[in-house]
């Protein structure tokens, strides 16, 4: 992975909680690209549990892999619906057109207060922060 800025946030400024994220084409190309098995899906929620439960929140399903691979579509806070998920514009975009340049949207939904806002950009920076240790687990590329 290289060392550019793969995500960033943006809208924190708003009068509510919710927010968006921006994510590098490149990092999220790399992350369809890298096939894991259900076994290495599953370690890689429950690590991101552990995560989320820092903050207190404890459901039981805390991202969402597009298929078999390392790309995540969304993020679970669970508590009355709380998530950060690809925008299907984004995400037509990056399956029918990968090698475009635009960036990948993320708008949360339902965010209450900036406790929910933190962690779910901090599951957004685990992801990217071990993508590398994921993809090392790949089964086969595509």
């Amino acid at each position: 992975m290289s060392n550019k800025i793969i995500w960033q946030p943006f809208a924190l400024y708003q009068p509510c909680f919710d927010f968006g994220i921006l994510l590098s084409r490149d990092f999220c190309r790399e992350m369809l690209e890298t096939k894991l098995s259900r076994e290495i899906q599953r370690k890689t929620n429950n690590l991101c549990l552990e995560v989320s439960e820092r903050f207190g929140f404890n459901y039981p399903e805390a991202v969402t892999f597009y298929e078999d691979t390392a790309f995540i579509s969304q993020f679970y806070l669970g508590n009355n619906g709380v998530w950060l998920a690809i925008d299907q514009s984004s995400k037509h975009s990056l399956l029918e057109y990968p090698n475009e340049k635009e960036l990948i949207k993320y708008s949360s939904h339902n965010v209450d207060n900036s406790k929910q806002a933190y962690a779910l950009m901090a599951l957004v920076d685990w992801w990217a922060e071990y993508a590398d240790i994921i993809k090392s687990h790949s089964v086969r590329a595509v």
